[in-house]
Parts: C-alpha cells; structure tokens; sequence
C-alpha cells in the first residue's frame, strides 16, 4: 500500500474512531501469514472500501461475492493457525500435541464442511484436505512422535484415532522400553565386579539362593507399560513433566528422552534472529564466547531477578 493511501486509510479510521490497523501482506516463507491477512482485510472491511473510494486509480474493492469466499477460506484455514501456534511455543512440551493436534484438525475440517457454500471455498476446503493426508499424516508413523504422545500422561492412547493406531503405539513403546532397560542393565554389568569363586562354595547347599532371578527386559517392559496405561489420563492443563517427576515408574527415564524433544525449529529459529541482532556489520568484533553468553543472557532474561 502507498504511503497516500496508508494516511488515507489512517484518516478513516480515526474519523470513524476504529483501531489504527495496517493492512498484512502474504509472506510465503512466514507460516498462516494468508490466514492473518484475510483475517485483517475482514476486520478492515469498512475503512478500507472507503479508503480505495478516494484513491485513484485504486484496484476495485472486493464484493460481496469475494467476502464471503474469504471468510469461507478463514473458517478453513483457523485450525491450522490454532496448532501451528501450539507447537511453537517454548515453555511446554509440544512434540506429543502434533498427533492430537492433526486429528483436531481432521475433525474441524470435517465440521466445517457443513457451512462451505461456494464451489471456491469447496476448492480449498478439498486442497487443504489432500494436504493434511500427503504433508501431516506422516507424522502419525513416526517413531519420536509416536513415543511422545504415548509417553504424555494427558493423551496415552487417547492421542490415536484408531484402535490399531493404539496397538501399534503400545508395541512400539513396550519394544522402546525394553531397549532402554536392556542398556541399562548392561551398563550396571560392566561396572560390577565378577564375582569370585571359592572352594567352599561347593558345599553351601544354600547357595542357589545367591543365583539371581532370571527377568527379561520385556517382561519388566510389559508390566511397567502396562501400569501406566491402565492409570486414567490427568487433565490436560497439568504438566507432564511434574506428572513424571513425581512418579515412580522406571518409564519417566524414557519419557525425558522423547518429551524434551521440541516439535518444530521455531524455537531455535528465534534463537538465530537473536544472533542476527546481536551480531551485526557493527559489532562484528564479537567473540564466539561473548556471543554466546550474549545470546544465553538474552533467552533466559525472564527467569533472571530484576
């Protein structure tokens, strides 16, 4: 929008006494930016058909037609806003949501279906669709992901929209479980000592007690899982990690390695932008070391005391 028409437009909205709003372009590489912009067109509509009134040569105005694909296109598009911002948060767990998160939007989809009219919204509706299918159900197959909502006290199996979708998370957890058991063992085995033998010991008639119980990690895997499936989910405004933390099953191990993962890079992404304006063409002398103090200051301000 040119600078005439962005005071045009502030003009009207101070006459009509509504927010000072700017109008938000599409950015292919910044996620739900289309939705934020139709989002803001639909919340200007007033002042911006007013403001394309006064200018020349101005491009003409959507219609009513327009409007309601928009809104349409919205109504489609909201879900996906609602979980791309989950996941990108950085105070929570976020890996296991992406399973739940991609049934909420299945289902929403399916909702919405209902209340599409236009033959241009059924198009997107049937795009965004055939996108969650070939792009996020991926997700639902693949072992951290899979493990996380299992592993997240406040999904279990909920998480999963099928019964085999259930059964396969269980295996997979119970075969997880009884790996990380199996290196655990060892890991202790390696640093016993062997113990020694003696002549007497063949005459203790008592001795077949020091032989110790013959368990396998399945065996030990499939009670634990089976414990902590059979416990009901905790609400879902509870943390799963003071879940873990104050439980004794021997799964909150395993549960660390796959919850601690985060879903998406944005957390690391905003780590980067704050190196770009820490580190500039004018302060270019920085040290590894300094910046990196720099950059550990600066993400970890909130916790420190004023």
């Amino acid at each position: 929008m040119s600078t005439l028409a962005s005071d045009k437009l502030r003009a009207i909205q101070r006459e009509l006494n509504k927010p000072e709003l700017k109008v938000i372009q599409e950015v292919p590489t910044r996620w739900n930016s289309a939705y934020h912009m139709l989002q803001r067109i639909v919340t200007m509509k007033t002042e911006l058909t007013l403001a394309l009134n006064e200018c020349n040569r101005a491009p003409p105005g959507v219609n009513a037609d327009e409007y309601l694909i928009i809104q349409e296109t919205i109504q489609i598009l909201e879900p996906f806003d609602l979980a791309t911002t989950k996941i990108s948060g950085e105070s929570y767990i976020t890996l296991s949501l992406i399973i739940p998160l991609i049934r909420g939007i299945k289902t929403k989809l399916v909702e919405v279906e209902s209340q599409i009219v236009t033959e241009s919204g059924n198009k997107i509706l049937l795009c965004m669709k055939g996108s969650v299918d070939k792009r996020l159900s991926p997700y639902e197959s693949r072992t951290p992901v899979v493990l996380a909502t299992i592993l997240d006290p406040r999904f279990k199996k909920k998480g999963f929209k099928t019964s085999d979708d259930e059964k396969r998370a269980g295996q997979w957890l119970e075969k997880a479980y009884a790996s990380h058991l199996t290196k655990e063992r060892l890991a202790v085995e390696e640093t016993q000592p062997t113990p020694s033998t003696s002549s007497g010991t063949s005459n203790d008639l008592l001795g077949f007690l020091d032989v110790p119980d013959v368990s396998t990690p399945l065996s030990n895997s499939l009670v634990d899982v089976r414990q902590y499936l059979e416990k009901p989910v905790i609400d879902r405004k509870e943390c799963p990690i003071t879940y873990w933390k104050y439980t004794n099953n021997k799964l909150k191990e395993l549960a660390m390695l796959y919850l601690c993962i985060p879903a998406s890079s944005v957390p690391s992404e905003r780590i980067f932008s704050k190196a770009g304006q820490i580190l500039t063409e004018r302060r270019n002398r920085l040290k590894e070391k300094r910046l990196n103090e720099l950059l550990f200051i600066k993400q970890n301000s909130c916790y420190f005391n004023d």
